[in-house]
């Protein structure tokens, strides 16, 4: 779920009864909880609270996630809820979202350094493949790491910034360990079931099959039908 990072202040909420004047009387500061449903002062479902931290709340609104203070929150018959539409509000966080997204690709470049969501050197910028962007870590370039482009933000200074720690890379990592036992397993399965196959790579990770210069069509149905087989019994 993507993160709108939004500072919804209650006066700018309340701004907003000049452009949606259809709210009657003034709105009661309210209790909010999580898992509360909210909505807006045209009667209309806005979202729903994911949770509260001291004074903010974290509202859900079609997949985004806005940072609202609780002050803003007031009540209603139908319980929660806020001086403003949806409209006004989605639209408010579609575009922090694209401001957002424009700062990060300005700073997404080759040879940026990028830090950690906690501040901490993170590496520099190789590559930028698509949505892949590999980064060497502590600028060691046989330390690489490909992280995606959703994965980084602009840091308040402009500057790139993970939005992960070094701790959550590292345990990501690990768990994306190369499979080699399980490509050993599959390699015994094929030749067990008629297919010789082998395994190659840094990490003897990646399956790897020769086939003679005669390799019919039926040849090819029979390798893949066997190594789905094989796949669908390790998912």
């Amino acid at each position: 779920m993507k993160i709108a990072k939004l500072a919804l202040a209650a006066a700018a909420l309340t701004t907003t009864a000049a452009v949606a004047p259809t709210v009657a009387t003034a709105q009661k500061a309210a209790a909010v909880t999580a898992g509360a449903t909210v909505y807006g002062n045209d009667g209309a479902e806005i979202g729903t609270v994911e949770s509260i931290d001291g004074e903010t709340a974290i509202l859900v609104v079609d997949g985004m996630k806005a940072p609202v203070p609780a002050a803003a929150f007031g009540t209603g018959e139908q319980g929660a809820t806020l001086n403003a539409t949806k409209a006004q509000i989605v639209g408010m966080l579609q575009a922090a979202q694209q401001q957002a997204m424009a700062k990060r690709d300005a700073a997404l470049v080759v040879g940026a350094e990028a830090v950690t969501a906690k501040n901490a050197p993170l590496g520099t910028v190789l590559e930028i493949e698509g949505d892949n962007v590999i980064i060497a870590r502590g600028g060691d370039e046989t330390k690489k790491i490909t992280l995606l482009r959703e994965h980084f933000a602009a840091a308040p200074d402009g500057s790139l910034m993970a939005l992960m720690t070094n701790a959550q890379i590292d345990a990501a990592m690990a768990s994306a360990a190369p499979a080699a036992d399980t490509t050993a397993r599959i390699v015994d399965y094929m030749r067990d079931n008629g297919i010789l196959m082998g395994r190659t790579g840094l990490n003897r990770n990646v399956l790897k099959i020769r086939t003679p210069m005669p390799f019919s069509r039926d040849n090819v149905d029979q390798l893949m039908s066997v190594l789905d087989e094989r796949l669908s019994s390790l998912a």
